[in-house]
């Protein structure tokens, strides 16, 4: 989306919440977990908490791995055979019906040809659960999600 998309978006979203003189303020913004390592055929989850001063409006969702010992760079970059859920536990909303496979949904660092079909807004103080299954036979050292976006704030 391009800045001014992300801006027609965010005043459309709003119409009718926003009081008379008050103005809408735009930062991207990014909210990151490192969800540690993932064993082969093993589960991790963790939780990313949107701060309580704005709400975020997500664009894109990122990840990284990382295999121990392994020098990386673009050529080589790990694509764990893992699914993944989010559900904003304050709505007790999951975001797909079934766990999704994780290079299907998130960039890998080597592609960007899967951004969000349509923008996600996520109100301030919601908490959202992210959790990865491997099914792979390779156990990674790291693994990080990115929510990449945009931080909304209105201001009187």
């Amino acid at each position: 989306m391009t800045p001014s998309e992300i801006s027609n978006f965010v005043r459309a979203s709003y119409t009718g919440k926003i009081p008379d003189g008050a103005f809408i303020s735009l930062a991207p913004k990014r909210y990151a977990i490192a969800l540690g390592a993932l064993a082969a055929g093993g589960v991790t989850s963790g939780q990313i908490q949107i701060a309580a001063n704005a709400d975020f409006l997500l664009t894109n969702i990122a990840a990284r791995a990382a295999i121990s010992a392994t020098p990386q760079n673009i050529a080589n970059v790990p694509l764990p055979l893992a699914r993944i859920t989010f559900t904003d536990t304050s709505t007790d909303e999951q975001w797909q019906n079934v766990a999704t496979d994780l290079p299907t949904y998130a960039n890998m660092g080597f592609a960007s040809w899967n951004d969000e079909p349509y923008p996600r807004l996520i109100p301030g103080l919601a908490t959202i659960t992210v959790s990865v299954a491997s099914y792979d036979t390779q156990a990674y050292s790291a693994l990080d999600v990115i929510f990449i976006g945009v931080r909304i704030k209105i201001g009187v």
